[in-house]
């Protein structure tokens, strides 16, 4: 949840105090938000052992998995739905960035966090 906020945060001042492009602005937000969300995971939510280099080419690779499906459909709903006004906007990101968790909870869960048996 924190790390969405980071996300829509970094993602909306980057768009409207700066101008930004929508994808660009969007891409700065999730990253922002993953790294937060890489530590707080790692540590809290699965409580991992293992060591970071053991993990982190894991957790690249699902979060660019996820960065590029999480931008793909802001675009899209953004496009859908014009992206001249705050609630087209707020919309596109709960609906990219609800897609995008689903598939970083069970990423970590299932393969980055996993627990050896």
């Amino acid at each position: 949840m924190t790390s969405s906020l980071i996300d829509l945060a970094v993602y909306s001042m980057i768009f409207y105090l700066f101008g930004v492009i929508p994808s660009i602005s969007k891409a700065i937000g999730f990253i922002s938000g993953s790294i937060f969300g890489y530590l707080v995971n790692r540590r809290w939510t699965f409580r991992s052992t293992s060591s970071v280099k053991s993990n982190i080419v894991q957790y690249v690779i699902l979060y660019l998995t996820s960065l590029t499906l999480n931008v793909g459909i802001n675009s899209a709903v953004l496009f859908l739905l014009g992206k001249g006004h705050f609630y087209s906007v707020l919309v596109a990101f709960v609906i990219a960035t609800g897609a995008a968790a689903l598939t970083n909870f069970l990423g970590l869960k299932f393969i980055v966090f996993r627990k050896s048996k």
